[in-house]
């Protein structure tokens, strides 16, 4: 026989004001749960900040050493570099790790790209230019009438109920509920 299983509920209700003075409290209670809400995490991000700063002060030590460390086995790998790869391998294994020599992987660098542009289409050199073709959202958006029955194309546009309780001495977000309203 099967057991039936439970599910718990949120025993959190929602409080629905039955008058204006009830609305009126509501938002009080709102602006104060957004401003412990802001206390919290500003104590929390100082917290925070502090335990990064003291981390951070402990480990600039350690990497300044490790910096030294791998400077020094750089210069003496570069001149002993021939005796450490003399079986024509680019690494020598260690017994604590490895030292080794690669190549990055090629990149191109373009400096000045304009005259880079122009040049290489001067030579006929199009087949090293890319042209990128993309959806003029800004231009729909300022005039939405040629393009509104091509498909796969919709405006789109939310309509936002904003609770903003007041508050005089700190900036805590307004609350936001959204609807979408398609066009």
């Amino acid at each position: 026989m099967a057991r039936k299983t439970k599910t718990k509920t949120d025993t959190l209700g929602i409080f629905i004001p039955v008058d204006l003075d009830g609305c009126t409290a509501l938002l009080g209670q709102l602006g104060s749960e957004q401003r412990e809400i802001e206390r919290l995490e500003t104590e929390m991000n100082d917290r925070l900040s502090r335990e990064r700063e003291a981390v951070d002060a402990i480990a600039a030590v350690h990497r300044r050493r490790a910096e030294a460390y791998f400077k020094g086995i750089q210069l003496f790998a570069e001149a002993h570099r021939e005796e450490l790869c003399a079986d024509g391998k680019k690494s020598k294994q260690l017994a604590t790790g490895t030292i080794s020599w690669r190549m990055t992987p090629r990149k191109v660098e373009v400096r000045d790209v304009a005259k880079v542009i122009a040049h290489l289409q001067e030579q006929g050199l199009d087949g090293y230019l890319r042209f990128k073709t993309e959806v003029d959202k800004e231009a729909i958006l300022a005039n939405p009438g040629p393009v509104a029955k091509v498909p796969g194309i919709a405006i789109r546009q939310k309509e936002e109920f904003i609770v903003e309780p007041a508050n005089d001495d700190l900036g805590v977000p307004a609350t936001k509920s959204t609807s979408q309203v398609s066009r």
